[in-house]
């Protein structure tokens, strides 16, 4: 074991000692455990030079002679002919040594050393730990001040710089000019999930293919040249209905001519924490291979057969890419992603993965995800081009901003509604480059929403949402940020209106609002839900207040199993048929083989009880 000090300016000849025992390397192993110096630039020395520091200051004779059994650090054992005179200098320059680089001696106190080298080198007030530790404290700052990770420091995840530029809705921007809208379907797994088995017997189709057909619908009024799948395409990967629902709902955007992206989440591959491979993900593959998106507008290549694809699109005059990277991509995908990207240095592009950035509980606040980080370290950082990622994976809406390599903004943004009603009730994302006013505005909208039955409809459904992350502007000067790879980044100055409020606008088209909130008392004893296969249910209410008198009973609307309060006394402890007097009432035990159910179907109840 070794332990790490700081190096100290001081005579060569002083350090000598010291530096003879780093070097030899072959006396100690600890040495040849920690050879060299750490990343920080320390001096790497073993403890038994601090051993052999203290026994040196409390060892020596009154003349300053070492005694015989002490071997200076260098290995070499002290022979008492040598002269006093001459141990005397060798125990200062042992001193001076130690005392440079900060070691101190028994119970924390400094080993002494002689008063004239003393005000040559002062007192170094720190333990090999503290300067350490200070070390890395100095260089974790510089490296959140320059947006990288200093050795042994957490990661400089936090975005250097703010999202305070950020405006709360979309909607307020020119009335006209230059922009367009890219659009982004978050996981859509449970629209598959429950295609076959609950939206088209009840809808005849599902939400996943509504949201397609809406892209389809409106792609020209909204601008909309190319749409991104985030990935977790279905729930269960070894489900063939699944893959049958999401491969007809990408089919309508094959037929209407709209470009778009697809790539695997985790739910789309057989084993989630494999790096990604072709033969992790078959089923994925025998729908969306290289031989069914290349055929999609705009296709450039693709990698481990249609795991990673990149496309290109216009849009206002000016040439975007999409690079989609599968769920956990192998480390070769890195190379193949860099690949494509030097050969197209001054395209912008916007990067998509399942998982990216995080999101906190509160399902706003953005939070660090391992994989995004290691895409950031591999490839967004390096590559001023990509100014954009997208991701799903966590649940909610968040967004944050980070600083590449080359001092731009990289804008990251989350979105994954599957824990809403419906499994997400059809919302996706709306973003649009808008090169008039100089923002990225996002929007969240549903053409489900006005789909629904209206015995389906809630008091919190709305065909566009308005919260924190769902509807909001980034302030973005497009020309500036391109700069440093496109300088001749004109988009052309079309005259198109807010193309935010106009999606608004579609969607709420045939929409009369939620309905009113109604809670009404039951009209009788009767009235409440009944579940299938309940075991009891014990109806309070029929008593007066105040606890339950014993041998009082409680009953039990199905039938079988009354709650009966039993009486106590002294000679009769309380056991699992007897309750205390503090208790209310005690539950009589069900039959072994009874269970309780929580079916969601509603049903009447039995005329008699159930037996099991």
């Amino acid at each position: 074991m070794v332990q790490l000090v700081r190096r100290r300016a001081q005579p060569a000849r002083l350090g000598r000692v010291l530096l003879r025992a780093a070097a030899d390397d072959r006396r100690h192993p600890s040495l040849r455990r920690a050879r060299g110096r750490d990343p920080l630039g320390h001096r790497a020395v073993p403890r038994r030079a601090r051993r052999l520091a203290r026994r040196a200051d409390h060892d020596g004779d009154a003349r300053g002679r070492l005694r015989p059994a002490v071997r200076p650090v260098g290995g070499v054992r002290a022979r008492p002919r040598h002269g006093g005179p001459r141990r005397a200098r060798g125990r200062r320059r042992l001193h001076d040594a130690v005392r440079a680089r900060g070691l101190r001696g028994r119970g924390g106190r400094p080993v002494s050393a002689p008063a004239a080298r003393r005000r040559q080198t002062p007192d170094h007030p720190r333990t090999a730990r503290g300067t350490r530790v200070g070390a890395l404290g100095a260089a974790a700052a510089v490296a959140v001040t320059l947006g990288v990770t200093a050795p042994g420091a957490p990661p400089a995840t936090a975005a250097p710089i703010a999202t305070t530029g950020a405006t709360t809705s979309a909607v307020a921007q020119a009335e006209s000019g230059s922009r367009f809208t890219l659009a982004v379907l978050p996981d859509t797994q449970f629209y598959s999930r429950y295609s076959a088995d609950q939206f088209v017997p009840r809808y005849g189709t599902d939400p996943f293919q509504v949201q397609t057909e809406w892209l389809v619908e409106n792609a020209a009024e909204l601008n909309i040249p190319f749409v991104v799948h985030v990935g977790d395409v279905v729930d269960r990967e070894n489900q063939a209905q699944e893959w049958t629902a999401a491969s007809r709902a990408m089919g309508v955007l094959e037929d209407g001519g709209l470009g778009y992206s697809i790539l695997p989440g985790n739910h789309d591959v057989v084993d989630q924490g494999a790096r990604s491979s072709v033969g992790n993900s078959p089923r994925y593959l025998s729908n969306f291979a290289t031989s069914r998106v290349s055929a999609n507008p705009g296709f450039v290549d693709s990698f481990q057969n249609g795991l990673g694809t990149a496309y290109t699109f216009e849009a206002q005059g000016e040439t975007f890419m999409s690079l989609a990277l599968p769920w956990n991509a192998d480390q070769s995908v890195y190379a193949w992603a860099q690949g494509v990207l030097d050969a197209h240095p001054d395209v912008p592009v916007v990067l998509s993965s399942h998982a990216i950035i995080g999101v906190q509980s509160d399902q706003i606040t953005p939070a660090d995800f391992w994989f995004g980080q290691e895409l950031w370290d591999r490839l967004i950082a390096g590559n001023d081009q990509i100014f954009l990622t997208l991701n799903g994976h966590f649940h909610g809406a968040t967004q944050r901003t980070r600083i590449n390599d080359a001092g731009n903004e990289v804008y990251q943004i989350l979105t994954d509604y599957q824990m809403a009603a419906h499994g997400g009730n059809g919302y996706l994302s709306l973003i649009e480059m808008d090169f008039a006013s100089g923002s990225l505005d996002v929007e969240t909208v549903s053409p489900w929403i006005t789909k629904k039955l209206p015995e389906d409809v809630t008091r919190d459904d709305s065909p566009y949402l308005t919260g924190q992350w769902q509807s909001f502007s980034l302030p973005v000067d497009f020309a500036d940020r391109f700069a440093g790879f496109a300088p001749d980044f004109a988009p052309t100055d079309d005259d198109l209106g807010n193309l935010s409020q106009r999606a608004r606008e579609i969607v709420s088209q045939g929409w009369e609002g939620a309905p009113p909130e109604a809670i009404e008392a039951p009209g009788a004893r009767e009235d409440h839900v009944a579940v299938e296969g309940t075991v009891a249910h014990w109806r309070f209410g029929d008593q007066a207040e105040g606890p339950v008198p014993e041998n009082g009973t409680i009953t039990d609307a199905v039938g079988a199993s009354p709650m009966h309060r039993l009486p106590w006394t002294r000679r009769t402890p309380p056991t699992s048929s007897a309750t205390s007097p503090s208790r209310a009432a005690t539950c009589t035990p069900s039959p072994p083989t009874a269970r309780r159910s929580a079916s969601p179907t509603p049903r009447a109840w039995p005329d008699a009880p159930p037996t099991s």
